[in-house]
Order: C-alpha cells, then sequence, then structure tokens
C-alpha cells in the first residue's frame, strides 16, 4: 500500500506522507457517501451522479486512470439517461410548439 510505504520510508510526519494519507481519507469518505447516496437514492439520483464526479477527480489527481475512465463511463452514461428521461420530452414539445422539426414538418403532429 502507497500510504504504509511512504510513512516506512519518509516517515510518517513527511509531507508526502501526509498528502497520501488525506487522498486515501477523502477516497474512502467518497466512496462510502456515494454507496450510502445509491442506497438511499438510487443510482440515478443528481446527487449519486455527483458524487462519482467527486470520486473521478479525486481518482484522476491520485493518477488512477483506469478508475476514471471506468467511473466517468458510468457517469456518462447515467447523465445520458437523467437527459433523455427528463430533457427530451421538453425538447420535442418545443419543436411542436415553435415549428421545428421532430421527425416531420413544422405543423405537423
Amino acid at each position: 500500500m502507497v500510504v504504509l510505504e511512504t510513512k516506512r520510508k519518509l516517515g510518517e510526519y513527511h509531507p508526502k506522507a501526509l498528502t497520501d494519507m488525506g487522498n486515501l481519507a477523502t477516497t474512502y469518505f467518497e466512496v462510502v457517501v456515494m454507496e450510502k447516496k445509491t442506497q438511499v437514492l438510487g443510482d440515478n439520483h443528481p446527487e449519486t451522479v455527483m458524487i462519482m464526479k467527486s470520486l473521478a477527480v479525486t481518482y484522476h489527481k491520485q493518477g488512477c486512470l483506469d478508475d476514471v475512465e471506468a467511473l466517468e463511463a458510468v457517469v456518462l452514461e447515467k447523465e445520458n439517461w437523467r437527459w433523455e428521461t427528463t430533457t427530451q420530452p421538453s425538447v420535442r414539445i418545443r419543436a411542436r410548439v415553435c415549428g421545428g422539426s421532430s421527425g416531420g414538418h413544422a405543423g405537423e403532429e
């Protein structure tokens, strides 16, 4: 484990060791919060997706690029789902009202 190795090599109070400990604590906290929000709110809830984004940023700062890529793929899927279920109907309505194209000609139902 990186934190233990850094503490052993550089000492418990070395700035790098302290940074690594802080990163580990942040990651743990974000994972726990994400799991709880998923259980309580569901995995498509905006707050759950937001903590997933935050965790992806934390992973990126730590250089865990495989984890970032996997989590970003999930976030994009969730955001697309949310857009399709909430935004798209209003876009269709607006297109009809404004005479825009929604698969037919303006004014057609």
